[in-house]
């Protein structure tokens, strides 16, 4: 089993879910932690299971973009929620946790409709729309590569369903290959690169260079052919930079390219 982290356990009745992520992953940055790279690999755990392997069985959530309109912090993107496998008659806790894990309860008292639409259906003991039974739209900014996390609980705490989106994603494609960098903290200091459409089982080169400094190392694609390694793109006296990763293969060699540093990852 899998257990959810603890930092979304505490004052949050809506997810005393025992048994959900692989690890518990502390809200610390290397600068404020000694054990940098347990924390960065807790986060990147959190981040690779996040979704189908954390849902109650028969459960899962899609969000559906509704709208994108440019303000003066950037993009502000609408997400409607639809529960599958989700009873009706249950209310239900939807949150979003941030990079570091922290979160605060985005909507409380949600029910679902038939087309199993997150809704306020305006009755005692749910929350309330601008009409009954008015669906939610969720509204997130994010920078270029950053997941957003969304989770519906119920109040029993007996139901759950997960997943991400990337509103702005940083990928590169191969042949039949892709890579894609997602960030784990704020300013870069960490990403999860994703590979897809690999050899099942296949030998892969990891190749991180930033600023001058390169990294390699050997690793393998699973048996669905995908590929989960870790990028710490930091170079000791340097503020802020740019870097590469590229996943070196006899199929294929997909590579993306980000920036990190202070004031690298605004909301795009």
């Amino acid at each position: 089993m899998i257990a959810l982290p603890s930092i979304l356990t505490n004052s949050a009745p809506a997810f005393a879910l025992a048994s959900l992520l692989l690890v518990a992953a502390p809200a610390l940055y290397p600068q404020q932690d000694p054990s940098a790279d347990a924390t960065i690999k807790s986060l990147a755990d959190v981040q690779k299971n996040w979704g189908a392997k954390m849902n109650s069985d028969g459960a899962s959530i899609t969000l559906k973009e509704m709208s994108r309109k440019r303000t003066s912090e950037g993009t502000a993107i609408s997400y409607r929620l639809i529960g599958s496998g989700l009873p009706a008659d249950r209310i239900y806790s939807i949150l979003t946790p941030a990079l570091d894990l922290q979160y605060s309860p985005t909507r409380p008292g949600v029910t679902l409709d038939a087309k199993g639409q997150a809704i306020c259906a305006g009755k005692p003991g749910t929350c309330s729309g601008e009409r009954p039974n008015d669906p939610i739209d969720i509204t997130v900014f994010a920078a270029r590569g950053e997941p957003k996390r969304f989770a519906l609980a119920s109040e029993d705490n007996e139901l759950h369903a997960f997943a991400y989106v990337v509103p702005f994603p940083i990928i590169g494609k191969d042949k039949t290959c892709t890579a894609e960098a997602l960030l784990l903290m704020p300013n870069a200091q960490a990403l999860l690169i994703h590979g897809t459409g690999f050899t099942p089982g296949g030998e892969i080169r990891f190749v991180e260079a930033s600023e001058g400094e390169t990294h390699e190392r050997a690793s393998k694609s699973d048996a669905e052919g995908a590929l989960y390694e870790v990028a710490v793109p930091f170079v000791a006296g340097k503020a802020s930079g740019k870097a590469r990763v590229i996943l070196q293969s006899s199929a294929c060699n997909p590579s993306v390219a980000f920036d990190w540093g202070k004031d690298c990852c605004r909301n795009q």
